[in-house]
């Protein structure tokens, strides 16, 4: 499922914070820009919560969080330090399951988007200011203001939107499942298309000028597979790996006819085939 930004504004990680991630940008004093000031995964804050965790989610940058017990581990995302006052939006329908403070004195609104592909989901908004502009059973529409950014709470230490989800009670990565950064649902398994390609005679039917990968750094990858038998094979490229493949290219007398819609590989005595979309990076030889 994914997500609509639960603040105003496009968000982005906050340079002071990420200076090499490609999409960091500076806040002069005084703006309005929302800023990821602190991505979900592993803290430094010695009052976040330790976390026993099973692996399958990324940071800030695609890099997959180590499966580990790691003494701090924070939860969510940090939004907008500073920006006392801004809406809270809600990010999704759904029904306000919490409106409270928390044991640390936050107030916390907690929003259940019930179940949608078999999975339920939740969001949970932290450190927002009183009065609660919500209360629990309010019904809620993606958009809606439901609170303002504070800084309530023993943790917050300036005005910040604490934002988290969870999947099925269980936290998940709320930066990959926002709907401005988000190409693909990570929470939807990729469908390979049944698309009929042509197959060479051998491997010396192609000619190589480049070199491409595919495969994703944050989560599994499904590749379909055409083979030089009639046999159809679907393959997933786990997490953190990538696989070698070259242009497919055809030649016919002194012709050299070259595709941009599929990549090959000969591999065991027989062709494969992968759609260009799959591929990750292409590098010149």
């Amino acid at each position: 499922m994914l997500f609509a930004n639960p603040v105003r504004g496009t968000l982005a990680p906050d340079k002071k914070n990420y200076p090499t991630h490609p999409d960091a940008v500076s806040r002069p004093a005084g703006s309005k820009i929302p800023l990821v000031t602190q991505d979900f995964g592993p803290s430094t804050v010695v009052a976040e919560p330790s976390m026993v965790w099973p692996g399958g989610e990324s940071n800030i940058f695609s890099t997959p969080i180590v499966a580990k017990t790691y003494p701090n581990f924070h939860v969510g995302i940090d939004i907008s330090k500073g920006g006392c006052g801004a809406d809270v939006l809600a990010a999704a329908d759904g029904t306000v399951k919490l409106a409270h403070p928390d044991g640390s004195g936050a107030n916390v609104i907690v929003i259940d988007h019930h179940v949608h592909d078999g999975h339920k989901w939740e969001t949970r908004y932290a450190h927002v200011q009183s009065p609660f502009l919500v209360h629990e059973n309010d019904l809620v529409t993606a958009g809606m203001i439901i609170g303002k950014v504070g800084s309530t709470g023993s943790l917050s230490t300036a005005c910040h939107l604490h934002f988290a989800v969870t999947k099925n009670g269980k936290p998940v990565d709320p930066w990959r499942r926002l709907l401005q950064i988000a190409s693909v649902d990570p929470d939807v398994p990729l469908v390979p298309q049944e698309v009929d390609v042509p197959i060479p005679a051998s491997n010396l039917e192609y000619v190589a000028g480049q070199e491409a990968f595919i495969g994703n750094t944050s989560q599994d990858a499904i590749v379909r597979l055409a083979p030089k038998t009639t046999a159809t094979l679907v393959r997933k490229v786990p997490a953190g790996t990538q696989e070698r493949w070259l242009p497919t290219c055809f030649v016919k007398g002194e012709l050299t006819l070259a595709s941009d819609r599929w990549l090959t590989r000969w591999n065991n005595g027989q062709w494969e085939f992968t759609h260009f979309n799959n591929v990750r990076s292409i590098t010149a030889l």
